[in-house]
C-alpha cells in the first residue's frame, strides 16, 4: 500500500484485521471481501457488498486478461524502470482498445458493408 492510495481492492486472502487497521490508518477505503465466519452465515449487507467489490475487481483484472492471453505478455523483463512503466502503460491503452473494439465499431475501422457499397456507385 501506498500513502497516495485512497481504495484497497484485494482477495479475499487479505482480510486480516491487521491489513484492514493499516489501511485505515492511512485513510484509505478498505474494499476487500468478508469471508464467512465459521459456523455464521454472513449478513445480506455483507453479501451486497461483497458483489459489488467483486463486480469492480472483475472489471479492473478483465484488462490484465488480455494482456497476458491476447498479447502473450507473461513476464515482466527489467529494463529499467522508465521503458517498463512505458510498456506497462501501452499494453493497458492497447488491452482496454481490445476490450472496447466492438463499441468503437466504425470509429477505428470502417465497416466493409459500407465500402463494399461505395465501390459499387
Amino acid at each position: 500500500m501506498c500513502k497516495d492510495d485512497k481504495v484497497v481492492f484485494a482477495d479475499a486472502g487479505y482480510t486480516s484485521d491487521t491489513y484492514k487497521r493499516g489501511a485505515r490508518s492511512l485513510g484509505m477505503s478498505w474494499k476487500v471481501n468478508d469471508k464467512r465466519k465459521p459456523k455464521k452465515n454472513m449478513s445480506s449487507s455483507q453479501k451486497k457488498q461483497n458483489r459489488k467489490n467483486s463486480q469492480i475487481r472483475a472489471r479492473v483484472e478483465h484488462c490484465f486478461r488480455v494482456i497476458k492471453c491476447q498479447f502473450g505478455y507473461k513476464k515482466a523483463s527489467y529494463k529499467g524502470l522508465v521503458k517498463n512503466a512505458v510498456q506497462v502503460f501501452t499494453l493497458l491503452g492497447l488491452a482496454n482498445l481490445y476490450m472496447l473494439r466492438e463499441r468503437l465499431g466504425g470509429l477505428i475501422r470502417p465497416k466493409l458493408a459500407n465500402s463494399e457499397e461505395k465501390r459499387k456507385k
